[in-house]
């Protein structure tokens, strides 16, 4: 589905094609967040704020939602939090590198944890493609990023 939001069908076989722009057209991108879920496990850490940049430098590390909003013009502006993709082989190493807290009461970033057999990003994607920002945005716990990310799926 988020393949097709932003044309990219390559590696799809036409039955799947098919299916995912009739739901796509028929749902709009809005309308099919909540079938979208399965596509990483989300974890909260809180980190010092002064190694957010280094992790989101880290190899493998993709922007995305609040995170990347910026990046597509999007009416958000977020500091001292860090949302992104990463491997789900490589999460752990994240956590003990970075010292991130999965218990702290203000968590100041999200990872979504991706099966690396269905890592779906380029080796050296830094920014998520825009149609995964958006249902990103639109998962969020707060107005803002939502709003936002309704905007963006409204401008396709």
């Amino acid at each position: 589905m988020l393949a097709i939001a932003d044309g990219n069908e390559s590696e799809m076989l036409p039955v799947d094609r098919s299916r995912a722009r009739r739901r796509l057209a028929d749902h709009g991108l809005a309308g099919l967040v909540d079938r979208l879920a399965a596509r990483a496990q989300r974890q909260r850490f809180y980190a010092h704020p002064s190694i957010l940049q280094r992790l989101e430098e880290e190899p493998d590390v993709v922007r995305s939602g609040a995170s990347a909003a910026a990046d597509y013009q999007a009416d958000l502006i977020v500091s001292d939090f860090l949302e992104a993709y990463v491997p789900a082989s490589r999460l752990r190493g994240f956590v003990d590198r970075y010292g991130l807290d999965a218990n702290a009461e203000q968590p100041n970033v999200l990872l979504r944890a991706v099966d690396d057999v269905v890592w779906p990003f380029a080796p050296d994607a830094g920014v998520a493609p825009r149609a995964v920002v958006v249902v990103d945005l639109l998962e969020a716990d707060d107005d803002r990023s939502r709003r936002a990310g309704a905007a963006m799926a409204a401008q396709r």
